[in-house]
């Protein structure tokens, strides 16, 4: 008897602890899910702001810089974006031979360099957008050519993922290299060949921002184009919609892709969700940049140009983001429909790479050595002692 009795209380102590167990699983389950939605959106609002006024900032500080003729000024824009991008991102072998530890170096000489390229980079977007307007005008049919020769280009070389950028997608400056741009046809190692790649890359880059000029005048048409508080209101509230409706569907669909073996079937299936999050990143885009417009030092504008590019520069370097701001969509190694690669369905991540990349401790004495930048010390040690409390049961938000 004593046995049977041993027996049903060993049995009844199993079942309390899978029990337990499973509860502690979905609680976990709902922390995680609940964490990732609030990362997303940390990246998606602030730090997209941010991203955003860097690029107006320095837009509109060239058009002050260049001289005031439309079609001059932008043929001048594109000639100084390719050229300091074609004379500067070979560089980057140099650098990544000179700074292979995370000195005071790597902190300097890397954000410097990102720097020159990103003015570069939005030089090359200002330049393509201004010689496409020449030519197209005012006619609406004319950019829905566009958004579709753009579309169809790269989707056809297998590069629609470059349609989205920041902060719809994050890359931010963890990694020893972190600052070197991945060209066409890989890291190859022969110089001109490499040299090709980037220009092959920068080329297509072209195309996704006669994309952004696209998707972005059409917008212009067709969201009260009288009235644009209220056009820049309803681009953000679309865009909040749009991210909302992308952070739900991203799971579900990253363990469909994992399900499809056609080729076919998972290209379709990603470049449609692309152009979906390209439109979302625009609206993004497009209704900060439009409250800039009507808010920044509006009887003053220069000073809220340069104002705005200082300062959020400043930021993004020092949020690890400084990658962000030379528009990672200039990653053209990768080719869509690759099943090894299934990211682009991924939730935008800040707190999640800063907490995961660095091992913090309680334990003072062991905290510091892999830490790479005051914000990194600052906001990981925190989310992981919440974390940690959070898993341990110290905090609770349901009563028992």
């Amino acid at each position: 008897m004593k046995t049977v009795v041993q027996l049903e209380d060993t049995h009844y102590n199993t079942v309390s602890v899978d029990e337990n167990n499973h509860e502690k699983s979905l609680q976990t389950r709902l922390l995680d899910t609940l964490t990732s939605f609030a990362d997303a959106w940390l990246s998606i609002i602030p730090i997209g702001s941010i991203l955003v006024a860097f690029w107006w900032g320095t837009w509109l500080t060239m058009g002050v810089v260049l001289p005031p003729n439309e079609k001059l000024s932008s043929w001048l824009s594109l000639s100084i974006g390719f050229g300091i991008l074609l004379l500067v991102t070979p560089m980057q072998r140099l650098i990544a031979t000179k700074v292979t530890e995370r000195t005071m170096l790597w902190y300097i000489i890397p954000r410097v360099y990102l720097y020159v390229f990103s003015v570069a980079t939005v030089n090359l977007w200002r330049g393509t957008w201004g010689v496409i307007i020449s030519h197209v005008g005012d006619s609406f049919s004319g950019y829905i050519v566009v958004v579709a020769v753009s579309y169809i280009t790269l989707c056809l070389f297998r590069l629609s993922y470059t349609l989205v950028t920041a902060p719809l997608v994050m890359d931010l400056d963890l990694e020893i290299n972190y600052y070197c741009i991945k060209p066409r046809f890989g890291d190859v190692k022969d110089f001109f060949p490499w040299v090709l790649g980037l220009v092959v890359t920068f080329g297509l880059h072209a195309f996704v921002a006669s994309s952004w000029l696209g998707v972005w005048t059409v917008l212009d048409f067709c969201l009260f184009p009288g009235d644009k508080l209220t056009s820049a209101y309803t681009s953000l509230c679309l865009a909040g919609g749009l991210c909302m409706v992308t952070l739900i569907l991203g799971h579900p669909l990253t363990l469909l892709s994992h399900r499809i073996e056609n080729f076919v079937a998972r290209l379709v299936i990603e470049d449609v969700w692309n152009i979906i999050r390209h439109i979302t990143v625009v609206l993004l885009w497009r209704g900060f940049w439009l409250l800039y417009d009507l808010y920044i030092f509006p009887d003053y504008p220069a000073i809220g140009f340069v104002l705005f590019h200082c300062t959020s520069a400043i930021f993004m370097t020092h949020m690890m983001c400084g990658f962000l701001l030379a528009a990672a969509s200039l990653n053209c190694y990768r080719l869509d429909g690759d099943p090894h690669q299934r990211d682009i369905y991924q939730m935008p991540a800040y707190i999640k790479p800063l907490v995961s990349t660095t091992p913090f401790s309680r334990n003072k004495s062991e905290v510091g050595s892999d830490i790479i930048s005051p914000i990194q010390y600052v906001i990981g040690t925190k989310c992981v002692y919440f974390l940690s409390d959070l898993k341990a049961g110290k905090i609770r938000f349901i009563a028992d």
